[in-house]
């Protein structure tokens, strides 16, 4: 009794290929592997149509004969072409079978067969189509979910069964996209690695781009806790003062009973006008009024604004809460006159979001401040009848109101010997270096859609014949936060090989290169901040000849440079009101942060960074700016807006609300029988002497200046 195998007829299966694999397998001799008994090679010759003509078609059919083992599997064995071709081994020869067996369990028998007629776009897009149609009953969420599953089955698959053995994926990263697959859900975050997966074997620098990327939507998300800090000096009159009632009312819209929100002014001394309230029906009301009467609270005469201490309040209100695990923190600081701030700061755990507005404002201070907390940025807001001040604000918000990760790290570390990290890049985010040569880089807290990119740079050593190198060693981790409470992930190590053989050095990967590009252009936008006039208009006219002979893949680049060199035409367009400063700074802050910022100019055009949700926000700030009493839809409502439906965690939500309704202050402490009335003479000095005990723990300088 034998066991016929049939091979099928595939392109590169010609009559020498044949013959190789037969006269293979025929030398194999071992107790373990049935032996080759003969084989068929037949030419058949049939008649088919074509083109309304009957000829004769030649066909050659070919089949190995085997021992058959009793009770043996008859199912077909997977050999990869450098076998039957060359007779070669290697580490990836089980990894093409195992590429055939997925592509078989994803399409069914003849699968693999068909993938070997088309090209590879095109079978994953017919695989994908056919299991959108069967998943097609299933809920959006899932659909999407497992259709992308299956998308990238198919690609881990036709990457396994490469003719060209070197690009085959290693057992390693296939588990580590495999468990991608299973990552996919909300408040989850994929890594995706661009680099070139071959490199020379002499000495040389390789650069590596690593993509952290947050899941596109959550059906639900942690509670806020915002405390708004707020400029009330010389020069708050009633125009600017009114943007500004109009610009936190629209906040007060938005925010739901799980959030929560604290009130701090500032001129010369600071007010705390009321603690957290959560955002019931009948705090709303109460918080109208507060922000109503903050119209006769504005400073008169000219007064230093106390910014240091503001935060600092700010900073005592988050760290005093009662229920704070889970949740989302922000300090949202609005200045609109000069500060000079230059000392140490208290508040690098919590994320500060400033809005310098109008032009008498201290853009250095205000971005330094910013950067100096954990994922803050700086915008400038322009004092116009736009409602540009309600805009910042909402798209602020927007991002506060759709983080579904917090705590984000990037561990990299090189792999001994085979490589030494030069340098990261990662914009402003925290670096921190341990002795055994681990970096880590902190992000804090991803908004939904939002993607973070790092460089690493390595030198790799030379290397005298051609082998697979490990070069680098990424892991990350999160917690993927809602109400229904907070779970941590840590990615399992992922190793990152190279194939080094003797070829010139390839160019980066189309994405690595305009993410430099972008990068180069975000520290050219500072040329104007950190040299005189005349080197400022030389190196602008560097810029327009880079836009000139860059192809750029991102438009918004080229509009936020044109913008800039419009600000600096001249030495009084430059130099009025400092607004090219202001510019630059926040461009500086959006680039290096990879996130969305107000520039002062064209915010409906320069949208770089902009999520789907400061998209909905921004129209939304611009209609209840023409109109503060036109109702707005609640966040829920936007959630349903952007996915079609509502899978709000309604029992997650009332246990929360639970949770808030215990974290109360003790009345005994109030500085007013009503929180949210502003305090008066007295109470305001009892006041400021508490916080200047509580802070003098932590400082020698004064409260007060």
């Amino acid at each position: 009794m034998i066991a016929v195998k049939v091979l099928h007829s595939i392109p590169g299966l010609d009559n020498e290929q044949f013959a190789k694999e037969y006269q293979n397998l025929a030398s194999l001799q071992h107790e373990n592997i049935v032996q080759l008994v003969g084989y068929s090679h037949e030419t058949l010759g049939e008649f088919r149509h074509h083109e309304g003509r009957m000829i004769l078609v030649e066909t050659i059919k070919r089949a190995l004969c085997f021992e058959y083992m009793q009770n043996g599997n008859l199912e077909s064995g997977y050999v990869p072409p450098e076998y039957i071709d060359a007779a070669i081994i290697s580490i990836k020869f089980d990894i093409y079978s195992l590429g055939v067996v997925i592509i078989k369990l994803m399409t069914g028998p003849m699968g693999y067969f068909r993938s070997a007629e088309m090209s590879p776009e095109q079978f994953i897009e017919l695989v994908h189509a056919n299991w959108k149609k069967r998943l097609q009953t299933t809920s959006i969420y899932t659909l999407q979910q497992h259709s992308e599953q299956v998308k990238r089955c198919i690609e881990i698959a036709l990457s396994c069964v490469d003719a060209d053995r070197h690009k085959r994926p290693s057992i390693g990263a296939i588990i580590n996209m495999l468990n991608e697959t299973e990552g996919n859900k909300p408040g989850s975050v994929q890594m995706v690695i661009k680099n070139n997966k071959m490199a020379p074997l002499l000495e040389h620098k390789k650069k590596v781009m690593l993509q952290l990327a947050c899941s596109d939507y959550t059906g639900d998300w942690p509670g806020l806790d915002l405390v708004a800090v707020l400029d009330i000096s010389f020069g708050m009159f009633s125009p600017k003062m009114e943007k500004v009632q109009t610009a936190l009312r629209f906040i007060m819209r938005k925010l739901s009973p799980i959030d929560r929100i604290s009130i701090i002014t500032f001129s010369g001394f600071v007010r705390e006008l009321c603690s957290l309230r959560q955002m019931t029906a009948a705090s709303q009301l109460d918080l109208d009024e507060l922000i109503e009467s903050l119209g006769d609270t504005h400073v008169h005469v000219y007064s230093e604004s106390n910014i240091e201490n503001a935060l600092l309040v700010g900073v005592k209100v988050l760290a005093e809460r009662k229920v704070s695990s889970g949740r989302v923190v922000a300090i949202m600081l609005m200045s609109a006159s000069p500060s000079s701030w230059v000392g140490e700061c208290s508040w690098t755990n919590v994320p500060v979001y400033t809005f310098g507005y109008g032009t008498n404002v201290s853009p250095r201070v205000l971005n330094s401040i910013a950067i100096a907390s954990i994922g803050g940025m700086f915008s400038h807001v322009q004092d116009t009848d736009s409602g540009d001040l309600t805009i910042a604000f909402s798209q602020c918000l927007a991002g506060l109101l759709t983080i579904s990760v917090q705590d984000l790290e990037l561990m990299v570390a090189a792999v001994g010997g085979g490589s030494v990290i030069v340098n990261v890049t990662a914009g402003s985010y925290r670096r921190k270096h341990d002795a055994s040569g681990l970096v880590t880089i902190s992000f804090g807290d991803l908004y939904r859609r939002e993607v973070r990119n790092v460089i690493v740079e390595l030198h790799l050593p030379a290397t005298v014949s051609e082998r697979d190198a490990d070069i680098l060693k990424v892991s990350y981790s999160y917690t993927s936060s809602s109400s229904a409470g907070s779970l941590q992930f840590v990615a399992p190590p992922e190793t990152l090989t190279v194939w080094r053989a003797n070829m010139d050095e390839l160019p980066l990967p189309m994405e690595l290169h305009m993410e430099e590009v972008r990068l180069l252009m975000a520290r050219t936008m500072m040329w104007p901040v950190v040299e005189d006039e005349l080197k400022s208009q030389n190196m602008l006219k560097a810029i327009q000849s880079m836009l000139e002979d860059v192809e750029l893949g991102d438009p918004l680049l080229r509009i936020e440079m044109l913008e800039l060199m419009e600000l600096c035409k001249t030495e009084e367009t430059c130099m009025e009101h400092c607004r090219a400063y202001a510019y630059a700074y926040s461009s500086e802050s959006s680039h290096y942060r990879q996130r969305f910022t107000m520039r002062g100019r064209n915010m409906e055009m320069l949208r770089l960074f902009a999520t789907p949700r400061m998209d909905m926000y921004l129209e939304q700030a611009k209609k209840f700016h023409d109109d503060p009493t036109t109702p707005l839809p609640s966040a829920d409502d936007d959630l349903e807006e952007e996915i079609g439906a509502h899978p709000i965690h309604v029992a997650s939500r009332e246990e929360e609300i639970k949770r808030l309704s215990l974290d109360v202050e003790d009345p005994t402490t109030m500085d007013a029988e009503d929180p949210t009335i502003p305090l008066s003479s007295h109470s305001r000095e009892a006041s400021s002497r508490r916080n200047a005990n509580f802070f003098n723990m932590f400082t020698r300088r004064p409260f007060f200046r």
